[in-house]
């Protein structure tokens, strides 16, 4: 009885004095580079789209999960180069802050000048995209989305825009609307035909708004169907 303690004890010293187990840390995924890049326009070039307050989003497919990144005052986001945290995400959003420029200028040499702040540019993929080293552009607006004559430039001199002006509104529905994040196959900062079949991230659609009344097919004259009679 005393020998099988003594063995016990001896058992638990040897247990004690083992190192524990070591754990092999996950892999951190890497991260990958962004540019961003202002969609070529219809008559009308972007130069630059300048911001204040601004900054990209970046959420996860589980809730806890993103990461953020604050622009600089005056930050152009035209050509601007940056990274995305390695990750798997399902929405970026960028901010276009307090105060937004766009400035564009026409095969005439007529200058476009249009106030744009306010507005978060938010594009989703439901299962997630990953990033883990590869190279993504991110194009604001859609091609053909700048356009003389949608835009009130028919008489051959510059043209400012405010919040409050119509065509304001075309250009931000344009950017929310159009603006999409693509994966840069071959790195090189250009987005090529080939490369806008690889979308990884688009413009979240609205859900229809629910009016709280079932459709009835028809409008309610307030008599009843009798049938024939």
């Amino acid at each position: 009885m005393f020998t099988a303690r003594l063995l016990c004890i001896a058992s638990l010293a040897l247990a004690c004095g083992r190192e524990a187990p070591k754990s092999t840390p996950l892999p951190t995924p890497e991260s990958s580079p962004l540019k961003v890049v202002l969609a070529p326009g219809d008559g009308l070039e972007p130069r630059s789209l300048a911001v204040t307050g601004g900054f990209l989003l970046l959420e996860g497919c589980t809730m806890s999960t993103g990461g953020s990144l604050f622009l600089p005052d005056e930050t152009d986001l035209s050509g601007m180069e940056t990274s995305l945290l390695g990750g798997n995400w399902c929405q970026l959003t960028i901010s276009l802050g307090e105060q937004a420029t766009l400035k564009a200028i026409s095969h005439r040499g007529d200058w476009l000048n249009a106030a744009l702040g306010g507005a978060e540019i938010v594009l989703q993929q439901e299962d997630g995209f990953a990033v883990s080293g590869e190279s993504y552009i991110l194009e604001l607006g859609a091609p053909g989305w700048l356009e003389p004559t949608a835009l009130g430039m028919t008489t051959g001199s510059d043209r400012s825009l405010t919040s409050e002006d119509p065509e304001t509104a075309l250009l931000l529905d344009a950017l929310l609307t159009g603006s999409a994040l693509y994966e840069d196959l071959d790195g090189n900062g250009i987005l090529g035909s080939a490369e806008r079949s690889e979308v990884r991230a688009s413009p979240s659609t609205p859900e229809p708004e629910d009016t709280g009344s079932p459709d009835t097919g028809g409008p309610d004259t307030g008599e009843a169907d009798t049938g024939p009679g």
